[in-house]
């Protein structure tokens, strides 16, 4: 099993697109998003020139116009709690996991000898043939009914207590079960394609329902990468949705679709908890809010947590650059911040030269990381807009100090809280928009044409645009020989594939 260490994911991010996974006509969802810290996005030089501004690729599916089943809940992708089962989803994840690596073992040996790609990279954006996949389908038959116990397990806390953590031992954390979730994924979107090809729909959406609540159970974890994972997992799952409901006479999933926690794939928890971890990234922050020692002494505790953040592996952090950080230099407008800061000036000037610079960087961070915590105290689209504007003033605020201590932290441990957020907007915006399809599909068959405004639909509400609160773009086709519409969303750069989605309704 492969042994991933929280700060290679935090820090580096994994080889994963940021998009989350891109939907279909985009690039493969198996490559699953990962986070960017802050040092990445602003610690690089700004570009001076403008990039081409490039077209969005347009999303299309081709369906058939079917009403909302009856009775109206027969489908879903969240189990209610009537149906949840005593237990953990641990054990269930843990015994899936070790049928991953029987199964993942002897697909790589295959694909080694045969020469061929192995079944986990698989683009499933080509819509392979049911020859293709039924036997890779059959294979992960065991790890599918594994996950399927997961997902009615009443405990769904998987809780490493990093939190508990300080120093090296968070850099240090394993999180080997979050790379494994990407292949747990892969292997029940193999049946649940196989199954879509079969027109087994009730099984289909029964495994959906499935990957929605791994989903949840990876990305309700500690830290930003878990969340970012849960979230390209549930990605993935809307692929699998977008290709189902093309198939013939595919059920009306509206229902199943709102009866997913209106919350999922939220990151505030995330992102709360990990900018609150800063302190404990570097205890001698904490230590220098009540001791002192002489500087001789701080000195062996700096030359530590330098050691501790070269760990970190993307940082050319070092005792002699800590030291410069925490020269002579900076102690006079250490001191003096402190004083503004209200502590009294006596206390200040005794206080040795280390503590001072270390004092003044531990408020300085907690300002800056108060200032990007709160706006996800609020909700969607209000939230939004206060993180990209605390994320611009901390962003100005490390250019004008780029030789501070607090701005060379911050922008190491730190993620970019606008990308973050983002991710779950995204994850919303992808399940609102297929309830806009699933409304309009329902119209269609009960009116025999489209609705002229989305307003017109009354017995399927359609859900706003998570990023702006408003109503989704919509536009009929003016094609003679079939109905037609145009979905568009007003989204951020990042999200550009998310834009427009064309869809045919095929006439019966």
């Amino acid at each position: 099993m492969m042994r991933t260490l929280y700060s290679a994911l935090l820090i580096s991010g994994l080889s994963w697109q940021s998009a989350d996974c891109q939907g279909q006509g985009s690039s493969p969802s198996s490559e699953l998003g990962s986070t960017m810290t802050a040092e990445a996005l602003f610690g690089s030089p700004r570009p001076t020139e403008a990039k081409a501004q490039v077209a969005p690729k347009t999303s299309s599916l081709s369906v058939d116009p079917v009403a909302e089943p009856r009775p109206a809940l027969q489908y879903r992708f969240w189990p209610r709690r009537i149906e949840l089962k005593p237990g953990s989803a641990n054990l269930y994840a843990a015994r899936a996991l070790v049928s991953l690596q029987h199964v993942d073992l002897g697909w790589t040996r295959e694909a080694e000898q045969d020469g061929r790609e192995h079944p986990f990279q698989m683009d499933f954006q080509v819509s392979p043939r049911i020859e293709d996949i039924r036997h890779y389908s059959d294979a992960v038959e065991q790890i599918c009914n594994e996950l399927g116990r997961l997902a009615f397990c009443e405990d769904q806390t998987r809780d490493l207590r990093i939190r508990d953590e300080r120093g090296a031992a968070i850099f240090s954390t394993l999180l080997p079960e979050i790379q494994a979730s990407r292949s747990l994924a892969k292997a029940l979107r193999f049946r649940i394609r196989t199954l879509a090809l079969q027109q087994e729909y009730d099984d289909a959406i029964a495994q959906l329902l499935v990957g929605f609540r791994l989903s949840e159970y990876i990305g309700d974890g500690e830290t930003i990468i878990e969340r970012l994972v849960g979230n390209a997992i549930a990605s993935m799952m809307c692929d699998e949705i977008e290709f189902l409901v093309q198939q013939p006479d595919c059920p009306n999933l509206y229902w199943a679709l709102a009866g997913l926690p209106a919350d999922l794939g939220d990151p505030a928890d995330q992102a709360l908890l990990e900018m609150s971890l800063m302190q404990r990234h570097l205890p001698i922050l904490q230590m220098a809010e009540s001791d002192d020692f002489s500087d001789e002494v701080w000195l062996a505790h700096v030359a530590k947590a330098a050691e501790d953040l070269r760990g970190l592996g993307q940082s050319d952090l070092s005792f002699v650059s800590m030291l410069q950080l925490l020269s002579d230099n900076s102690t006079p407008s250490a001191r003096q911040s402190l004083i503004d800061h209200g502590l009294d000036a006596s206390v200040v000037k005794q206080m040795s030269k280390i503590r001072a610079v270390l004092l003044n960087a531990n408020y300085q961070i907690a300002e800056q990381t108060d200032a990007l915590k709160k706006g996800f105290l609020l909700q969607e689209p209000m939230r939004q807009r206060v993180i990209e504007t605390s994320d611009a003033s901390f962003g100005k605020w490390r250019d004008e100090n780029p030789d501070s201590f607090a701005s060379m932290l911050t922008g190491l441990l730190l993620p970019a809280v606008s990308t973050v957020n983002r991710s779950g907007i995204r994850t919303q915006l992808r399940i609102r928009r297929l309830m806009a399809v699933e409304a309009i599909r329902n119209f269609a068959a009960n009116n025999g044409q489209l609705p002229e405004t989305l307003e017109a639909i009354v017995d399927l509400p359609v859900p706003r645009d998570p990023f702006t609160d408003t109503a989704f773009g919509y536009s009929v086709g003016s094609e003679t020989n079939l109905m037609s519409f145009d979905l568009s969303a007003d989204v951020p750069e990042d999200a550009d594939f998310l834009r427009e989605l064309h869809v045919e309704l095929r006439r019966k």
